[in-house]
């Protein structure tokens, strides 16, 4: 049995994990608004510049089509996974609501029961975040992969079509 002052660190050492979860999530949703925004205004020029490679009086030289329009749907899966990062869903926040701290100051509820019951209820949650935590990670690291592939394809499909 854990003494009183090993509780409230228990407790405390669960409460900044949650928190820290919690950050990861804030972070990455950050991450996904600043890459967001760059790949908007990327995928817009290299769109730009493909449809100006089309017109009767290319705006761009038409050799340039291809690359672009590769580098355009590159950018736009990567704002496709941003959005995925950015979906909403549901998070639980560290601390408890009124309604436990009133439960746990009841007359027949134990400090242990309390104890208990808050760890009981934060691995609950923290599961939840700990999975919303990965899948929002998972779509942040395909976000930049695709923001990362777009220039190197595309100057892959110029060379192949200025060579062969």
């Amino acid at each position: 049995m854990l003494s009183e002052e090993q509780m409230r660190f228990a407790i405390e050492d669960a409460r900044t994990r949650h928190e820290a979860v919690v950050n990861l999530i804030y972070q990455t949703d950050q991450q996904a608004v600043s890459l967001l925004t760059l790949y908007v205004t990327l995928a817009l020029a290299t769109a730009s510049g493909f449809v100006g490679s089309l017109l009767p009086t290319p705006v761009v030289p038409s050799g340039f089509s291809v690359p672009l329009f590769v580098a355009t749907l590159g950018f736009i899966g990567g704002i496709l996974m941003c959005f995925r990062t950015l979906e909403t869903a549901m998070i639980n926040l560290p601390g408890r609501e009124a309604k436990f701290w009133i439960w746990a100051n009841g007359e027949n509820v134990t400090p242990e029961q309390a104890f208990v019951a808050y760890l009981d209820n934060l691995q609950t949650k923290t599961g939840q975040n700990n999975a919303l935590n990965a899948s929002t990670a998972q779509s942040i690291r395909w976000a930049r992969r695709l923001g990362l592939a777009a220039p190197v394809v595309a100057l892959l499909s110029a060379v192949v079509r200025f060579v062969c």
